[in-house]
């Protein structure tokens, strides 16, 4: 009996080394983020998408397919941790990642559109960002793929924010074998820049990327075992261009639509890449002792094969489709959360990450830190969610504001199940999985030349693939795109357009978000919305006119949250707004992809000068489509007249034959 007492009580000894020796061990932080991927493009997400739209009725949105697309190591993944179903980014790739990189909103970043070409903005310098609170505690920091959130000076790029060590691409993307846009190379290892011959064209950045997370995973573990690693892994998959290796093209072959066929290539081959990237953490016994976030930048484009089904709209709308993504949190054992392979409904916003884990790491025991638990960065946007996440519990979150654009002229707030979205939203169109055609929409108030109109896109989308090669044909499309929405508005009489139109403030190249609030405009179709996105997911039924009291309520809320903003005494007073797409002419060849401007610059003064400055996009787009539209127009004259000539010689041929009978 007391051999048996002895032989428990050495166990329970044993068992407490070994947990407490557990807690002693670094707690690692992994972030993937993911590039212009929607609800209906993973496996986890599509199952409890398509359930969403059963258990709401929502038979237009069915289609009677299903997304063949599958993501069985990412599902794995989930199973382990927490799927995050009401959580939201910003609608577009740089808003989104300032966002996760500081825990402010957008808006009060300044940053709310893509940066694009030579763009002069970036991350202001006086905000902390994650990897910079990371470092204070202990951490070793490593950024591995997509930034695009500034670059024209040397004090915006990742290993002047915080980041040890950076490898990877500044701007929005490239092309994936040739590592080239905008006919510069854009893939860096620090601060140096890849040459042309040091770049293998047979190599694709998912590849890539995976291959130098393993890298950095086994070197930390060889070199640094007691310290914690954070890693930030942005892949540029499934951001257009699409291309894929052949072997997951294959993979795909059952996928009927070809530009939805080479999208499930790219998810094919994420899918494997995290695995490998996984796969090393545990070969470096780190695994059992990481924290996972798993998130897409904002929806998918279904353009380029994306689908945010059953949600309406895409990126860069103000729709459930721009901002509300797939998600989720993959949590150690050692953190003892209660909720583990269960979905999470509560509200969440990219911004809260931050917080987040700063919460919990200064809540484990192990850490190597003088910052006390109580000194998180101030007047943030983002909130704690550690105790709702890890118990289940009530998110601390009421609202959330997706999307506040002043220069684009669109907003969006939701509050509880109530959302409003103000100004230009973007056109309501519903997406559903791709069939012969790739622009499958449900829209029942359309009329009925919209259908003729989506069939016309398959075929000049066909002609500029067959003129211009990747990546180069795809601002052709999106250009051609823009013009149909507002071939949309003028056949709707709506005023939803949202790029490139008379509702947005173009003729503003900076402003003060307190200076230009949103405002409630009645007169116009579309320019006030409200649903019920707990009983509309697919924000069918616009309830606005109905219920104008919601309206007023929600507006005033929203207008005395950012309000708050103009108060004099905030350290971010009044936050200016960039026109991030503008482009700075005098900027040098390159400056695409590498720093241009002088550390000390104010890039406030930059924007004195309207000569040095030109928004031609919309006038681009206008000229770029009337081209592609006159090619088409030759095309098919030119096919007439060949039938035609055809047809005329076999009639004269058998006229010929009859005479001589």
């Amino acid at each position: 009996m007391m051999c048996c007492v002895y032989l428990l009580l050495v166990a329970a000894m044993f068992c407490s080394v070994m947990c407490s020796s557990d807690v002693r061990k670094p707690l690692h932080v992994v972030v993937v983020i993911v590039d212009d991927i929607g609800v209906a493009d993973l496996g986890f997400s599509v199952r409890w998408a398509e359930e969403l739209a059963r258990t709401h009725n929502a038979t237009y949105a069915l289609s009677g397919r299903k997304s063949p697309i599958s993501t069985p190591h990412i599902d794995s993944l989930v199973e382990e941790g927490v799927h995050l179903t009401s959580y939201y980014s910003h609608p577009m790739c740089t808003p989104a990642r300032a966002a996760l990189m500081t825990g402010r909103y957008a808006h009060n970043l300044g940053l709310n559109f893509a940066l694009v070409q030579k763009a002069i903005p970036g991350l202001p310098q006086d905000v902390s960002t994650l990897p910079q609170e990371l470092k204070q505690r202990g951490y070793h920091t490593h950024h591995i793929g997509k930034w695009h959130i500034g670059h024209s000076t040397p004090w915006m790029i990742p290993t002047s924010r915080g980041f040890d060590t950076f490898f990877g691409v500044h701007g929005w993307g490239f092309d994936h074998y040739l590592k080239e846009r905008d006919g510069c190379i854009d893939l860096w290892n620090g601060t140096v820049q890849f040459r042309p011959e040091e770049i293998d064209h047979k190599d694709h950045a998912t590849n890539m990327f995976s291959r130098e997370a393993i890298r950095v995973i086994k070197q930390h573990a060889a070199n640094n075992p007691t310290e914690p690693m954070f890693l930030y892994l942005s892949y540029t998959a499934a951001h257009a261009p699409l291309e894929a290796d052949e072997y997951y093209i294959e993979k795909c072959k059952n996928v009927e639509h070809k530009t939805r066929r080479l999208f499930c290539a790219m998810i094919a081959q994420l899918d494997d890449g995290l695995a490998n990237v996984t796969n090393a953490l545990k070969e470096a016994e780190m695994w059992e002792n990481t924290l996972l976030v798993f998130t897409s930048d904002n929806g998918g484009l279904p353009l380029v094969g994306g689908l945010n089904y059953p949600f309406s709209g895409s990126k860069s709308t103000s729709f459930e489709g721009g901002s509300r993504v797939p998600a989720f949190v993959r949590p150690p054992a050692r953190l003892n959360w209660k909720s583990k392979g269960v979905e999470y409904d509560g509200l969440m916003h990219i911004s809260d990450w931050m917080p987040t884990l700063l919460s919990i790491i200064d809540s484990q025991e192990s850490r190597k830190t003088e910052v006390k638990a109580s000194e998180l960065p101030k007047n943030l946007d983002g909130v704690d969610m550690s105790e709702a996440l890890s118990q289940g519990a009530p998110s601390p979150r009421a609202t959330v504001i997706p999307q506040e654009d002043i220069i684009l002229n669109a907003t969006a707030y939701r509050n509880g199940c109530w959302k409003l979205l103000l100004g230009s939203s973007g056109p309501l169109l519903l997406f559903r999985e791709p069939g012969y055609y790739l622009l499958d929409v449900y829209r029942p108030d359309a009329p009925k030349s919209m259908e003729f109109i989506f069939n016309a896109l398959e075929w000049l989308y066909a002609v500029i693939d067959f003129i211009i090669p990747p990546p180069g044909n795809q601002f052709p499309k999106y250009a051609i795109n823009v013009q149909l929405t507002r071939l949309d508005d003028w056949l709707s009489n709506s005023g939803r357009s949202h790029l490139n139109t008379k509702n947005q403030r173009y003729d503003l190249l900076n402003a003060r978000l307190h200076d230009h609030l949103p405002s409630v405009e009645w007169g116009k179709v579309g320019r006030v919305q409200l649903f019920n996105v707990c009983k509309d997911p697919s924000e069918q039924i616009d309830l606005a006119r109905s219920m104008p009291e919601v309206v007023s309520r929600l507006h005033s809320e929203l207008i005395d949250e950012l309000k708050h903003y103009g108060d004099k005494s905030h350290p971010y007073y009044n936050p200016i707004q960039w026109a991030t797409d503008d482009t700075f002419t005098d900027a040098p060849d390159g400056a695409e992809c590498s720093p241009w401007l002088d550390a000390n610059v104010d890039l406030n003064s930059l924007y004195t000068d309207p000569s040095k400055h030109y928004n031609n996009f919309a006038a681009d787009a206008t000229r770029l489509t009337y081209i592609l539209a006159a090619i088409s127009a030759v095309l098919v004259v030119f096919l007439f007249t060949c039938c035609w000539c055809v047809c005329s010689r076999c009639c004269k041929r058998n006229k010929g034959k009859q005479h001589k009978e």
